[in-house]
This record gives C-alpha cells, sequence and structure tokens, in this order.
C-alpha cells in the first residue's frame, strides 16, 4: 500500500511536469483562464475543500502542542522570508520578476494538501498539521501583505493597497474555510461524499495553477532556459534549509516522533494557489513571477514525498523490531 501511494505522487509529479512544459509552448489555454479570473475561483475551491477536513476536535487535542505551532509561524513567516530575501539576492541579482515572486512565494503559509497528505504518508500527526496549516493560512491573511507592503517600499520599489490585498484574502482564503464548516454542520450524514470529491478537486486545482503560471511566464522563459535551471536550484537549497531549521529544532525539543513531519512538512512548504492570487491581482507585470511559485510547487512536492517514505520506512522497521523479537 505504502508503495502504490508513493507512485501516485510521484505520477501525479509527473503530471504536472507535463503540463508545464506543455503550457510553455502552448500558453493560450493558460493565459485565457487568467484572463477570465479563474485565479480567485480557483483559490476560494481548494481552500473550501481543505476546510472540510477541519473540526474544532482537531484544534483541541493539538493545542497542547502549542510550542510546536508557535515554533512552525515563526519560521512561516519569520525565518522563511529571511532566508528567501538573502538566497535571492544571491542567485538572481537585480531580476526584479524574481525578487517580487520571492518574496511573495516566502510570506505564504504551507499548502494545505500536500503538507497534510504527507504528514500522513510519514505516519505523523495529521491532527496537529491540519491545526498548524489551517492557523498559518488564516495568519498569512493579515501578515502576508504586511510584510510585502515593507518589503517593497524599501527604495521605493512598489507601492499597493495593503487593505485590499488583505479584503480580497479573506473572501477567498477566510470565507470558503467557513463556508466548509457550516456546510459540514448541516449535513452531517452526507459530508463523507463531499469529502471524496477532496483530492481530485485539490489535484485540478494545482493542474490549473501550473498552466497559468507557466503560459504567463511562457514568452520570458523563450531561450532563456538557464533561468529554470537558477530556480530549481534556489527552491531546492531553501526548501532543504528551512526542512533541515524544522528537524534540528525537533531533536533540540525532543518532540514525539509523529509531530516532527507535521512540523517540517508544514513549515518548510509553500502554497502555490495564494502566492497565483497575490501575483495576479497586484503584481501580473512582473510575468517571469510565477515561474518561482511552479518549480517551487514541483520540488517541495518531490523532496517532501522522499522525506515521508523514508520517515514512514522508520516507523515500519521500529513497528517491526517487537514483533522479530517476540
Amino acid at each position: 500500500m505504502k508503495s502504490k501511494g508513493s507512485a501516485s505522487r510521484y505520477t501525479f509529479t509527473l503530471v504536472i511536469l507535463c503540463i508545464l512544459m506543455l503550457s510553455i509552448f502552448f500558453p493560450q489555454p493558460g493565459l485565457f483562464a487568467k484572463e477570465i479570473g479563474m485565479s480567485p475561483v480557483l483559490t476560494f475551491l481548494a481552500m473550501f475543500v481543505s476546510g472540510l477536513s477541519l473540526s474544532f476536535e482537531n484544534v483541541r487535542s493539538s493545542m497542547k502542542e502549542y510550542k510546536t505551532i508557535l515554533f512552525s509561524s515563526v519560521v512561516t513567516f519569520v525565518i522563511f522570508p529571511i532566508l528567501a530575501f538573502t538566497f535571492t539576492r544571491l542567485l538572481f541579482p537585480g531580476n526584479e520578476d524574481l525578487f517580487i515572486g520571492t518574496m511573495i512565494l516566502s510570506t505564504q503559509a504551507s499548502t494545505i494538501s500536500s503538507a497534510i497528505v504527507l504528514t500522513m504518508a510519514a505516519g505523523g500527526n495529521v491532527p496537529l498539521a491540519i491545526v498548524i496549516t489551517v492557523l498559518n493560512n488564516f495568519l498569512s491573511v493579515f501578515i502576508s501583505p504586511i510584510i510585502l507592503n515593507g518589503v517593497f517600499l524599501m527604495g521605493n520599489r512598489i507601492s499597493f493597497n495593503t487593505i485590499e490585498m488583505i479584503r480580497n484574502l479573506i473572501m477567498v482564503v477566510v470565507m470558503p474555510i467557513i463556508i466548509a464548516q457550516i456546510i459540514k454542520h448541516v449535513l452531517k450524514t452526507k459530508i463523507k461524499y463531499l469529502n471524496k470529491l477532496r483530492k481530485p478537486v485539490a489535484n485540478l486545482v494545482v493542474i490549473m495553477f501550473v498552466m497559468i503560471g507557466a503560459s504567463t511566464a511562457a514568452p520570458q522563459l523563450s531561450g532563456n532556459y538557464s533561468i529554470v535551471l537558477l530556480v530549481v536550484l534556489f527552491a531546492l537549497i531553501l526548501h532543504l534549509a528551512v526542512v533541515l531549521i524544522g528537524y534540528l529544532y525537533a531533536k533540540v525539543m525532543r518532540l514525539k516522533k509523529e509531530d516532527v513531519p507535521a512540523l517540517v512538512f508544514c513549515s518548510a512548504e509553500k502554497t502555490m494557489t495564494s502566492s497565483i492570487l497575490i501575483w495576479n491581482n497586484h503584481f501580473a507585470s512582473y510575468t517571469l513571477a510565477p515561474i518561482l511559485f511552479v518549480f517551487n510547487h514541483i520540488v517541495q512536492i518531490f523532496l517532501d514525498s522522499i522525506l515521508a517514505n523514508l520517515w514512514a520506512n522508520a516507523v515500519d522497521n521500529e513497528a517491526a523490531v517487537p514483533l522479530q523479537q517476540g
């Protein structure tokens, strides 16, 4: 069963890569989806299906791990942006598009769907992962615009309406989670049918955002594919650095083994949906920025799938030892 799940994740990564290449060479469908305003709709849909997985029991049972939850927020909104700012200056000096994209991405929370699925695959604390991701996504609605406003105003780069960004994010990030909770309460006996739609809908949203992002960046990528290698290298270094920070914290604080995957995945991953939404609404003129969101998503899914399998193998081996001894 475990190998089948792993193969499924790698298959989806290959699907994303295929959509990415097709969208670069045939950008018209992605550009059309962008022009008709699909980004807010897709983000709303993604947050709604993610909200179906949240319950008050999850929140109550996980609050005793408040130190882990707090550290995850510090990594998400302080450590990650600082590292991203530093690395982008080293790898992309003078590239304003990728600087804008990096800062947008770095201020977002983790991907709700994949962070939770990977925690589950690793044998981790799923309720804790749910609480961390939902809380950080809620906080990002208010924290991300403030950080972006401060960073972009340095050197008189860009100015934008912070209040408008917060209002837009509330409508497409917070409201769908609230609506999902109301529907769960009203349709108690039928919610299992909606839950079956969560994974296919989440996958569809990711595919659509890859198509929109790659299609928008396609003109600048033409004949300049070396930038892709730099973006992949950037995403790889940054992701591994944050994974290492989370893992070291878990060791120092002696966290329970099942809490480690929840902390690491929910701190190191970044959501592509909110990143593209913010870019599309406020920074669409920086056309190369979305390629950073797309390749970062591919890199983090690939690396974290490997890590989840390693953790799952370790859990299986530990469980097998008592049986062999008996």
